[in-house]
C-alpha cells in the first residue's frame, strides 16, 4: 500500500510522496512516449445495493441499500512545527469537540479535524495513499486512494504507519451516500496483501452532520489480514459530506490496524469523526 514506488514488492501500509513528485513522474512518462493516465480514486466501483442488510463477504463488500436523503519512493521528513500550524490560510485551532491534548489538522479541502497527541501531522503537500499491482500502471502499480491533509500514527515496522487519516480530493459523485459506498468498495484492495484477500464487513450508513451539512459514515471492519506489521484486523472509516466551494462530495478517511501492540482503540475513530468541522480562515 504505497505511492508510486520502485519495481518490486512495496511496503504494505501507506507511504508518503510529495505532490510535485507525482506530477513530475507523469510528465516524465508522457515525454518518454507512454500515454499514461494517472487516475486517483476514480473509476467503476462494485454495486453495493444488492442486500437488505449489512453483510460480511470474502473478497467483496456489500452494504444496506441507501436512499438519497465516501528506484522512486523518496524519504519525506516530518515537517517543521511552522509548516503544520495551518494549511493554505486556515487556522489550526481546537474546536468545541477537540479532546484535551489533541492536535489540529487543517486541509486543502476546507475541512479540519483533530488527532491524538502521539500522531504525526504531515505537511499540506504530503500525499498519503495505497496502491496495488496492475500491469498498466506506473512501475506496475495503480493507486487505490490518495489523499492530503494527512496524519499518521507510526508503526513498529520501518517506514509504515499503524494508522492514517486524510482528506482525498473532491469526488465527482454529488450524493453523499453513493460517494461513501463507492469509497467503501476500495477497502478490500487496501487490506489485500500479497494476493491474500481479507474479509470485510460494512456497517449500515450512519447519518451525521458536519458544520450543519449532511454527512454519512460507513465503517468497514476487516479481519483475516495477512500483514504482520499492522495486525490481523483493521478498521476503515469513510465519511462523506459537502463543502462550499468544493465540487461534489468531500471524503474524510481514517484507517487503523487492529490486534497488534500500539494499535489505537476503536473508539478513537468516533472521537476523530466528532471533531470534523469546516476550516476557519486565518
Amino acid at each position: 500500500m504505497v505511492g508510486y514506488g520502485p519495481v518490486g514488492p512495496p511496503p504494505k501500509r501507506p507511504s508518503r510522496w510529495p505532490l510535485w513528485l507525482a506530477a513530475v513522474l507523469v510528465f516524465a512518462l508522457i515525454m518518454a512516449g507512454g500515454a499514461v493516465a494517472v487516475v486517483l480514486g476514480k473509476g467503476a466501483s462494485p454495486d453495493l445495493s444488492g442486500s437488505d442488510t449489512a453483510t460480511t463477504t470474502k473478497g467483496s463488500v456489500t452494504a444496506q441499500p441507501v436512499q438519497n436523503t465516501p528506484s522512486m519512493t523518496p524519504s519525506v521528513e516530518q515537517p517543521a512545527e511552522a509548516e503544520v500550524a495551518g494549511c493554505q490560510g486556515y487556522l489550526a485551532e481546537p474546536g468545541p469537540a477537540t479532546p484535551a491534548g489533541w492536535q489540529t489538522v487543517t486541509t486543502k479541502r476546507e475541512l479540519t479535524y483533530d488527532v491524538p497527541a502521539d500522531w504525526n501531522i504531515l505537511s499540506c503537500d504530503t500525499m498519503v495513499g495505497w496502491q496495488k499491482e496492475c500491469p498498466d500502471g506506473p512501475f506496475g502499480y495503480c493507486p487505490i486512494r490518495a489523499m492530503t491533509g494527512a496524519s499518521e500514527l507510526p508503526g513498529q515496522c520501518a517506514d509504515e504507519s499503524l494508522a492514517v487519516a486524510g482528506v482525498p480530493g473532491s469526488s465527482d459523485i454529488d450524493d453523499i451516500y453513493q460517494a461513501a459506498n463507492a469509497e467503501a468498495a476500495k477497502v478490500v484492495d487496501i487490506f489485500t496483501t500479497g494476493g491474500h484477500v481479507p474479509t470485510v464487513s460494512l456497517s449500515q450508513p450512519r447519518p451525521l452532520t458536519v458544520g450543519g451539512r449532511d454527512a454519512v459514515q460507513i465503517l468497514a471492519t476487516v479481519s483475516d489480514v495477512a500483514d504482520q506489521c499492522d495486525g490481523p484486523a483493521g478498521l476503515h472509516s469513510v465519511v462523506a459530506t459537502t463543502v462550499d466551494g468544493q465540487q461534489g462530495t468531500v471524503l474524510f478517511i481514517i484507517s487503523m490496524g487492529q490486534g497488534v501492540a500500539g494499535a489505537p482503540a476503536p473508539e478513537v475513530i468516533d472521537q476523530m469523526v466528532a471533531t470534523l468541522r469546516p476550516s476557519v480562515p486565518a
